[in-house]
């Protein structure tokens, strides 16, 4: 069987768990990438990898800023059922539309491959959301108000690109992100990164386990 491909968005996230990362590549054979920053360049570099490895499951993992909630807590990490994107759309604040309210979807589909709109759900159970943003929240109003216009959980730079990939190249996408900070709180001695990513992974391991006993 093709190895499962782990996709992480930057380098420096992938240093703060390089030994874990190590040890999934031998015990589980997982093939894993860099697949850029933001939300454009991560599906093409996602679609360069799936039809370069031909892998049974692609899996996203990286931080993100989580809505200030009870449930969700930095430092820790989660996985996203729901994949939403801000800033398609025409106009600005609350004049903003998206895509699907003015009628259309991002891509309307074909005979092989289904249309895409504001939103792409893949599989999972979790119930968690999550918003793919151009530029993360500088304040916590601006992270507010995302939030009460998407009723999203946390915002992140690439998951919408990846999910759109591999949505076209009808490949399985599990999400996961370990919450590094409060969306909106731009002081980083607040932020956890180290252990939000340590998070992702073991819940990574967690879901390849689940994948293999299941093959």
């Amino acid at each position: 069987m093709p190895p499962i491909l782990l996709l992480i968005p930057t380098e420096s996230e992938r240093g703060l768990v390089k030994e874990r990362l190590d040890l999934l590549k031998t015990q589980y054979d997982a093939e894993v990438a860099a697949c850029g920053f933001g939300p454009v360049l991560p599906a093409a570099i996602t679609t360069e990898k799936i039809q370069q490895h031909s892998p049974p499951l692609v899996i996203l993992c990286g931080i993100a800023g989580a809505n200030e909630a009870p449930s969700m807590q930095v430092g820790a990490a989660y996985e996203f059922s729901k994949i939403k994107i801000d800033g398609v759309g025409v106009g600005q604040g609350t004049e903003f539309k998206t895509p699907s309210q003015m009628g259309w979807d991002q891509f309307a589909g074909d005979a092989n491959r289904p249309g895409i709109g504001d939103e792409i759900d893949v599989g999972s159970s979790s119930g968690l959301s999550l918003l793919t943003v151009c530029a993360a929240a500088g304040d916590r109003k601006q992270a507010n108000d995302r939030h009460r216009r998407y009723a999203t959980d946390a915002e992140d730079m690439e998951a919408f690109a990846v999910a759109a990939a591999c949505q076209l190249q009808k490949v399985p996408l599990r999400v996961v992100r370990g919450i590094s900070n409060i969306a909106g709180d731009r002081d980083h001695a607040k932020w956890k990164i180290a252990d939000a990513m340590n998070s992702a992974i073991e819940l990574v391991q967690r879901i390849i386990e689940e994948e293999i006993a299941d093959v």
